[in-house]
């Protein structure tokens, strides 16, 4: 292991957010060499300043502004494909040691409601189904009286059907979960975090390689591992260029706050609701298809938001305007509803779970593990866990490790 100080270490890990501070808690477990020395790379949040009206971001910060700058992420282990469900399952499983060995709490168990027509062959809801029986996942099957039994507050068309996972589900405070993980890394006196951007990657000839930050300061290892999201550019990885394509989604926050504070039956319904998604297939003229909802949540600014989306990029793609962190925000005041700009990231087509992440060396010593694919919070403790993994040249067997390597997809420039 390296003997030297300051800007020299074993291995370096360039960036801090959903999958990089995972991958830096692992390392730190996976290996127990007392001389180790990690550095982990990344600039704080920027300021976030709250008016009466809505959020405004400061319009100064020029830099990134990360996916897991927010407070509502839906978690659960229904999904369409074997792989998301399984890393779901191994983060959940871990949350609340998580939340003990670090004392940050970031999950809520509210549950988690799919709903979908069973009649739609190869839907997105289809395809869960058979995942909760191939996989093993403990879930109800509601009909359509029963989802209106069950969850009088929310009003869904006819002809569907839902699976409900109670247990093992809800959502997570992303913003929290990362600030559990590197509360842990914190703790580990072989670990270094610095407040800096890295700009650029590059391999030396003895074997080194050097990280060049924002500050002017050159850091060393002999291994790094990148994990920038929407951020990555072929500089941080010397040269390479991954097919990333980033995309804007809209998400809608309904300032709920008064009405939690009621005693009545509205107040108990909005308390009782799950995590949300609905697959529903353009059958209804009008109809959102694909929309998201998380329960009541407080955010920063104290007060109390109902957050909506839509799974796709497609609704409101037009306006977006920039592939780094571009925000803007609009009031709907007959709605009382926030309208935020938030960054997600993915490689190839979105969801796709063969390139879902990709911890794999560019060249020797290089990795890169990124790719979220707007779906990776939940699951973001066991990718950053196999990022470290391959970091050691082990696999975990329960996985498939080809869906993971990116070397046929990358392509260096000139």
């Amino acid at each position: 292991m390296a003997e030297g100080v300051g800007n020299e270490a074993d291995v370096i890990v360039v960036g801090a957010g959903i999958i990089g501070s995972a991958c830096a808690r692992h390392i730190l477990g996976l290996i127990q060499d007392p001389g180790l020395r990690v550095l982990v790379v990344a600039p704080g949040e920027p300021a976030l300043q709250w008016s009466n009206t809505h959020a405004q971001w400061d319009k100064t910060h020029a830099g990134s502004y990360a996916a897991h700058y927010d407070e509502g992420r839906i978690t659960r282990t229904i999904d369409a494909h074997p792989v998301w469900s399984r890393l779901a399952r191994a983060s959940i499983d871990r949350y609340r040691d998580l939340e003990v060995q670090s004392g940050v709490n970031f999950y809520t168990e509210s549950g988690y409601l799919l709903v979908g027509r069973p009649q739609t062959k190869d839907s997105y809801y289809a395809q869960a189904r058979h995942t909760v029986i191939s996989e093993g996942v403990s879930a109800e099957v509601l009909d359509r009286a029963a989802l209106g039994v069950r969850f009088p507050a929310l009003q869904l068309p006819p002809h569907c059907e839902g699976l409900y996972q109670a247990r093992g589900a809800g959502h997570i405070s992303p913003r929290r979960m990362v600030a559990a993980q590197l509360a842990c890394v914190r703790a580990d006196s072989r670990a270094t975090l610095l407040n800096a951007t890295a700009q650029a990657c590059t391999r030396q000839g003895d074997g080194q390689i050097w990280v060049l930050l924002d500050t002017g300061e050159t850091l060393c290892a002999p291994t790094v591992i990148v994990a920038t999201g929407a951020f990555t550019e072929p500089a941080l990885l010397s040269g390479y260029r991954l097919p990333l394509n980033v995309h804007g989604r809209t998400v809608l926050l309904r300032d709920v706050t008064d009405l939690t504070a009621e005693a009545g039956p509205r107040a108990a319904a909005l308390a009782s609701l799950p995590s949300l998604i609905l697959d529903l297939g353009p059958h209804e003229p009008g109809l959102c298809d694909d929309v998201y909802q998380l329960p009541p949540i407080e955010y920063e600014d104290g007060r109390r938001y109902v957050k909506v989306g839509r799974r796709s990029t497609r609704f409101g793609q037009d306006k977006y305007s920039s592939a780094h962190g571009c925000q803007s925000h609009t009031r709907i005041t007959h709605l009382s509803i926030c309208l935020v700009w938030v960054t997600i990231h993915r490689i190839g087509d979105e969801e796709d779970p063969n390139v879902a992440v990709g911890p794999r060396g560019l060249h020797a010593g290089l990795f890169a593990a990124v790719g979220g694919n707007g779906g990776a919070a939940k699951s973001g403790d066991e990718i950053g866990r196999l990022a470290a993994l391959m970091l050691l040249d082990r696999w975990d067997d329960r996985y498939p490790r080809e869906p993971f390597l990116l070397a046929a997809n990358v392509t260096p420039i000139d």
